[in-house]
């Protein structure tokens, strides 16, 4: 999915939201972004197969606090507001797996993502 902006500039207030279709492009992967889209216009939570999503998201999330200075601990306690390490160290376990997701985000760069290897 992409949104351009063509002409003028961004204002407050509703905007229209007009998904173009490529036919030169394969259709499923369009049509799963456009349905994407209008769930979360909707407000409709992900659905579990979309978890790759939230992953990605979270670990863009990571990416940022790392570059900030943030400790393991602070990443766990601001993503997840759980207790620390928890128990079985689930949530420790959790951030650490964010934060490699988060190396190979920006390693990869989004081709990657788009591409779907990561």
């Amino acid at each position: 999915m992409r949104l351009d902006l063509v002409d003028g500039a961004v204002m407050p207030g509703h905007m229209t939201v007009e998904p173009a279709i490529d036919f030169r492009r394969p259709l499923h992967p369009q049509l799963e972004s456009i349905r994407r889209l209008h769930a979360l216009i909707r407000g409709d939570r992900p659905s579990l197969r979309d978890q790759r999503f939230v992953r990605l998201v979270e670990a863009l999330r990571v990416a940022d606090a790392l570059a900030a200075g943030a400790s393991l601990r602070e990443i766990a306690l601001g993503m997840l507001g759980d207790d620390w390490p928890g128990d079985g160290e689930h949530v420790k376990s959790r951030a650490r797996r964010r934060v490699a997701l988060a190396g190979e985000l920006t390693r990869a760069g989004p081709g990657a993502v788009l591409a779907r290897r990561i």
